[in-house]
């Protein structure tokens, strides 16, 4: 159901008989010439997913007639973390400003530093160079990852699209890591 509130362009499905079985008929019908999109509110859903090896992740996805940041308005609030969020921003519209009004803040990485193992090489960039789309939490309490695809761009709000989050105290450290420059909120 995840997938019918992101309005996905399906090109080409195919599903085995088993796995069609263990979904519901509107689930089913994203493996159709007419899939069930989400056509009326709420047009924002929130999954719990855990796997076999019981990690939790969080799903998130916006149909395009939510016309918000996925970042700021969705992940932030529900999570309650305040978001380093790296994404392209080009394109159409306009580039979102951190954003800093409400309880949690979302700021923009301004540039990536990689450095590989026994620093035999190094890879710096900005986000005018990465199609990356991912958020970590500011801070290591929570150890919040979200990994989307949806860009923090004005016209992104118009997109459907979605985010799947997770806790992790090393994949956060390795992402917050990477981090070489970030905007910020005037006040912080």
């Amino acid at each position: 159901k995840h997938l019918l509130f992101c309005n996905p362009n399906i090109y080409d499905y195919d599903i085995s008989k088993s796995i069609k079985e263990t979904l519901d008929e509107t689930s089913q019908s994203l493996f159709s010439k007419k899939p069930k999109f989400i056509r009326k509110p709420p047009f924002v859903k929130e999954t719990s997913l855990k796997s076999l090896s019981d990690v939790e992740f969080t799903g998130f996805a916006k149909d395009n007639q939510d016309v918000v940041d996925l970042y700021s308005e969705i992940i932030g609030p529900k999570l309650e973390i305040n978001l380093i969020v790296e994404t392209w921003r080009r394109g159409a519209g306009q580039v979102l400003e951190p954003f800093c009004r409400l309880s949690t803040k979302v700021i923009d990485v301004q540039a990536i530093n990689v450095t590989f193992k026994n620093n035999d090489k190094q890879i710096d960039f900005t986000y005018t160079q990465d199609h990356s789309k991912w958020a970590i939490s500011q801070d290591s309490a929570s150890s919040m990852v979200c990994v989307a695809d949806l860009n923090r761009m004005e016209s992104q709000g118009k997109r459907g699209g979605g985010a799947v989050c997770f806790s992790s105290k090393p994949v956060w450290k390795a992402f917050k890591n990477i981090v070489d420059d970030i905007n910020s909120c005037s006040d912080n």
